[in-house]
């Protein structure tokens, strides 16, 4: 049931209303109220730039934020031009209503949950398969029981959610900008066939469990959103690029049974882009009969594709490119084809069909998947058919992508799905094309900007990703001795103090890269410092307000001869002998999944033991490590950080007091096998 809202401000009944028309409006508004309220059907409204906003200035706490600014419920054939609503829980919402034309309309700054808060990321892990959940976290546009709404040239961002679809059909979004948000750019709900196309959804990611992720995403589908059309959309930087899935599952170990609510089934996900995802470049996992066609996923943390506990699925034509984990990953998958894709430098298997090793490789085998007319060349792996059955493998190259041994009973001697490519090209191929033949002219997918890329560019602020449109320069610190800057724009003259030096960066003309000096400083230091950066004509300007760090690590890496963790003598002994290599580095750590972390160091079965000698402003001081596996940090030979153990990446922290005197950091880590991550750093309070 959908609630009575009380419009404060009035209701809008004509184009001609004096009270809005290209004015500036400050209300607030708790949830059971909206600002304006449209009553009248068969209505086209040109706000003229006008502006909606929740205070004079909006609540910084964007957690608090409430209401609704814009409400447009119950009508049909209404058309809002060229309004800016910010700081409601939802600043335009759209409830049961026919043939809504939204154009033009920006809805930045809604609810959101806090990120981080002064430099400290507060990890909350979004809730994606419950709608009732959604509707607490709010958006910029909501959508809901609503048929035929097009949002075109609209953009919402620097919040947690662009615009969310619920039970909603016929809807078309196309050419918006739903970028820099900590949750959804957009996501759906139990709606179905809509279109989404040549949107640009990028930098929608948040802070999780010391890295990046927590079920955010591009875009997001879920709970039995059937039949969509995704069309060239760019969703790079994002938690995933592109998420779909189902509304829950149970899994039953007694009677052996997986039992799936609410896929997500015959969808189109086709030219898009999820490259430089944290987690995967697309995700379509509890689903059935999706279309993955010509997308790019490429340089992302995990997989390209994720594709587990889904059937049926196409995967045709793809540009898979140096990703983390997998090519294309499906557990417990069926009758899927992987086609004629390029699958180049992944640090893990090139294609992925398994099963786990209990029950469920009964309940939910994984067979009759086929893999042809790929190309796959320097993967760590060709193919990883774990317990699995019956896979039809017959590829046009497989270079440098080692292939384990596969058995009679894990591979079958004719295809299985013979005809999915060829239902797909006459069934859904056409419209496509007719979808794509309406790329707007000045669209550019992220890719193909002068713009920083990598997910070393998501910089954390405390509501979203930081947003670095119409700064002179995005900037990031790769380690704290060092400050990259992204230029913009040309022109742009940097102002910086005499102790830094500008080191090369012949690989991109737009890259700055800033460090200390060479100085025999010992102990090491926090250098604070200030960079001014201004136009030829001086009209806008830049600061950026930073330290660097002159502490020098000096590591020692050993090979971990398989003694237990809970051998105390067996790591004193070790770390007391001879290295098989060292280094001296002002970065200590990194991700070292599936690698060596230096020559002569082996890819998983390591260990260091890394020192440096600091004296920092007097003060308490926050040390704070996240590790997988185990992790002991020392401060003046007394131990502040103890985990010794086999886990996943996990976040530690101690709080110290430090006076003016040199002070000795030593770091202990050790990497079993799996994923490998060892980061370490301090911060002032």
């Amino acid at each position: 049931m959908v609630a009575l809202f009380v419009a404060l401000a009035g209701s809008i009944l004509s184009a001609q209303d004096p009270a809005w028309v290209g004015k500036t409006r400050f209300f607030g508004a708790n949830d059971d109220q909206c600002v304006y309220e449209v009553k009248e059907d068969n209505v086209t409204l040109d706000f003229k730039e006008g502006v909606i906003l929740s205070g004079k200035p909006v609540n910084p706490d964007r957690s608090q934020l409430t209401g609704t600014g814009l409400l447009i419920q119950n009508r049909k054939n209404v058309t809002i031009k060229n309004l800016t609503v910010k700081g409601y829980r939802f600043n335009v919402r759209v409830v049961n209503c026919e043939n809504v034309r939204l154009i033009n309309c920006q809805a930045s700054a809604s609810r959101t949950l806090r990120m981080a808060n002064e430099g400290k990321a507060i990890d909350t892990f979004l809730d994606l398969r419950n709608i009732e959940t959604w509707r607490t976290y709010g958006a910029g546009f909501w959508i809901e029981g609503s048929k035929d709404v097009s949002l075109t040239k609209c953009s919402a961002n620097d919040a947690q959610n662009g615009v969310i679809l619920v039970d909603s059909t016929g809807c078309t979004l196309l050419d918006n900008d739903f970028s820099f948000n900590s949750g959804w750019g957009i996501c759906l709900g139990r709606s179905s066939d809509n279109q989404v196309i040549w949107n640009r959804a990028d930098f929608c990611n948040r802070q999780w469990s010391g890295f990046w992720g927590g079920d955010s995403a591009g875009i997001a589908v879920a709970d039995s959103s059937h039949r969509n059309y995704f069309v060239g959309n760019s969703m790079t930087h994002s938690g995933d690029g592109f998420f779909l899935t189902h509304k829950g599952d149970q899994f039953n170990e007694g009677t052996k049974t997986v039992t799936l609510h609410g896929p997500s089934n015959d969808n189109v996900i086709a030219y898009n882009d999820g490259s430089w995802s944290t987690a995967n470049a697309f995700e379509g996992t509890f689903s059935t009969g999706n279309v993955y066609y010509q997308n790019w996923a490429c340089d992302s943390a995990a997989a390209g594709f994720w594709l587990g506990y889904s059937d049926n699925s196409l995967v045709l034509d793809n540009k898979i490119y140096r990703d983390g984990t997998f090519g294309v990953a499906i557990e417990h998958g069926k009758q899927n084809l992987i086609q004629d894709n390029v699958i180049n430098g992944t640090k893990g298997a090139a294609v992925g069909l398994w099963a786990s090793g209990d029950w469920k490789a009964v309940a939910r085998p994984s067979e009759r998947n086929d893999v042809v007319g790929n190309k796959l060349k320097d993967n760590a792996l060709a193919y990883d058919l774990r317990n699995g059955r019956g896979a039809y493998i017959k590829d046009t190259s497989v270079e440098n992508s080692p292939a384990r041994q596969m058995t009679e009973s894990l591979v079958a001697s004719a295809p299985n799905t013979s005809n999915r490519s060829e239902t797909f090209t006459r069934t859904q191929l056409a419209k496509v094309k007719e979808l794509l033949a309406l790329r707007p002219k000045d669209f550019r997918y992220y890719r193909e900007l002068d713009l920083p890329k990598g997910i070393g560019w998501l910089q954390a602020g405390d509501w979203a990703p930081t947003n670095f449109a119409g700064q002179l320069a995005a900037w990031r610190q790769p380690d704290p001795g060092c400050l990259e800057m992204y230029l913009l724009e040309a022109g742009v003259r940097i102002a910086a103090p005499n102790f830094v030096q500008y080191d090369p960066t012949p690989e991109d003309p737009h890259l700055v890269r800033i460090s200390m000096k060479p100085e025999a400083a010992d102990p090491g230091r926090d250098q604070p410092i200030q960079l001014n950066m201004a136009t030829t004509d001086s009209k806008r300007r830049q600061q950026i307000n930073t330290f660097l760090r002159t502490a020098v690590w000096n590591i020692k890496w050993f090979a971990w001869p398989r003694m237990t963790y809970d051998d105390v003598d067996g790591w004193k002994a070790l770390f007391a002998g001879n290295p098989i290599a060292t280094q001296t580095t002002r970065a200590l750590g990194g991700d070292f999944t599936g690698r060596s972390p230096m020559a002569g160091v082996p890819s998983d079965h390591f260990a260091l033991a890394a020192e440096t000698k600091v004296k920092l402003e007097p003060g308490k001081y926050v040390f704070s490590s996240l590790s997988d596996d185990g992790i002991r940090v020392f401060l003046d030979g007394q131990e502040i950080i103890s985990r010794w153990n086999h886990h996943g990446p996990t976040p530690d922290e101690a709080t110290v007091t430090l006076d003016d005197q040199p002070h000795v950091i030593r770091v202990e880590y050790c990497q079993e096998s799996g994923s490998a991550v060892l980061h370490f750093d301090w911060r002032k309070l």
